[in-house]
């Protein structure tokens, strides 16, 4: 199968135009701040059989549209693009900011299609029902609010130190940690997929107890897999954790067939 790329909330990393037989997508969504492009590189390595689509924020990139600050307004317009793929089975991926998106359109499918993904894997983020230890940055000040940003991690000193980079970044990050910060949960009855929650072992933002809280948002099977690295683990780490998300990818295949 072959997906257009007009949808500027969806951005298809690998597209195999000879294969036709697509058996599984993954949805990957992003960090605040971030963009498809973080996924670049994971589309390349993917099985044939398999489409990564990442998922586009507005206000980056190709998404043009006004950033949005409410998370259940971002998974109700994410779901509203959804209907062409609703008839292949597919795994959510989402790092930090982009796990909370992922759980929330999972529960919004599965209320319009009585469908979930068949696995859902949260990456450097508490569990939507617990409460974040982290201060509070979206309201900040720009000097307050980069100075919150260092213990992530993920933004190098060069951009730090770049002023007009800066002017350009840092609403896109003030649209997407309030995202974050003004998001309150709602009680529903757990998700019917497996929920694999990934950490790095010295992010100081997360800790293994946070990724422990994720056990009850699922009736089936919950792991926990910890990765040398802080919040962004995912660039330290590399292989490790396309290890697990591969083994994960292939097992959900052969459920598939």
């Amino acid at each position: 199968m072959f997906f257009s790329q007009d949808n500027p909330w969806f951005v298809h990393q690998k597209t195999n135009k000879t294969n036709t037989n697509t058996k599984l997508i993954l949805f990957c969504f992003h960090h605040a701040g971030g963009t498809a492009s973080f996924f670049r590189e994971w589309g390349q390595i993917l099985p044939p059989a398999v489409e990564l689509i990442a998922v586009q924020l507005p206000g980056r990139e190709a998404n043009t549209k006004p950033y949005i600050t409410d998370v259940n307004i971002v998974a109700k317009q994410i779901a509203d693009n959804f209907h062409k793929y609703q008839t292949i089975p597919t795994v959510f991926f989402g790092h930090s900011l982009g796990s909370l998106i992922a759980f929330e359109v999972a529960h919004e499918l599965r209320r319009r299609y009585l469908k979930s993904p068949k696995y859902l894997i949260v990456s450097g983020r508490n569990a939507p029902q617990t409460q974040s230890k982290e201060e509070v940055l979206h309201h900040l000040p720009d000097e307050l609010l980069i100075k919150g940003l260092i213990k992530y991690q993920g933004m190098p000193n060069e951009i730090l130190q770049n002023k007009e980079l800066l002017e350009v970044l840092l609403p896109r990050l003030r649209a997407d940690f309030a995202l974050s910060e003004t998001y309150r949960h709602r009680k529903r009855p757990p998700l019917e997929c497996p929920i694999l929650a990934l950490g790095g072992d010295d992010d100081p933002t997360v800790t293994y107890e946070d990724l422990v809280s994720w056990k009850i948002q699922t009736i089936k099977k919950h792991s926990i897999n910890l990765s040398p690295g802080g919040h962004f683990f995912l660039n330290t780490s590399k292989k490790e954790v396309w290890d697990i998300i591969s083994l994960t990818i292939k097992n959900t295949l052969e459920d598939c067939n």
